[in-house]
């Protein structure tokens, strides 16, 4: 059930305060509910009422891995500013353990800048010891990885397979002028130019 007006909740709470902290079915919380129904006046006033942003799902998941993920970063702002924790750990889904994996995942940028802005950590490491930097040129995200690099990610680490940055690009099997091959490239020219030379094996 989405509660899409304000003044409807805010009788409710008045009656029944501890709604504000109520956990549903998945253990979801009535502030996680209002951003999967982009409510954002509702999202607001709940985080002004004291709802707590750092709520693990049944899923794993908090909040912040669900705000990373959509294209609308008012709710992953908000959710930063009302103190939410940039680097909490999903549990149950170490491959993808912060919200940095959910934003590379969801192919939102903007909320990768956002989080590290914040102080989330762009070097830490999923299960298989992947960075998000090593995550994203998983994909092929090369954009993402662009954007890490600018930020400052570490170029060096290898993951649980010895595989470095370098190592993935190199491998990488992408169609000449495609979208992610002109990011390539651009990854290819910023880390030349830091001394790193790319000898593709499929060009």
């Amino acid at each position: 059930m989405c509660y899409n007006k304000v003044e409807i909740l805010e009788k409710e709470i008045e009656r029944y305060p501890k709604l504000v902290s109520i956990r549903g079915n998945k253990n979801i919380s009535l502030l996680a509910l209002s951003l999967l129904c982009q409510s954002r006046d509702v999202f607001y006033f709940l985080l002004k009422k004291g709802a707590n942003p750092d709520v693990a799902m049944e899923n794993g998941k908090f909040l912040l891995h669900l705000a990373a993920e959509i294209k609308d970063d008012y709710y992953l702002k908000l959710a930063l500013e009302f103190g939410a924790t940039p680097d909490s750990i999903n549990n149950k889904k170490l491959w993808k353990p912060t919200a940095i994996f959910s934003a590379i995942g969801g192919n939102q940028d903007n909320n990768i800048k956002s989080l590290f802005s914040a102080g989330a950590n762009i070097n830490l490491k999923n299960s298989s010891g992947d960075t998000p930097l090593l995550y994203a040129a998983n994909m092929n995200q090369y954009r993402t990885v662009h954007v890490l690099l600018k930020l400052g990610a570490e170029i060096g680490i290898k993951n649980n397979f010895g595989l470095s940055l370098e190592n993935k690009i190199e491998e990488s099997s992408i169609a000449s002028g495609s979208h992610a091959a002109i990011w390539r490239d651009k990854v290819i020219e910023y880390l030349k130019s830091k001394g790193h030379l790319i000898s593709l094996k499929n060009p």
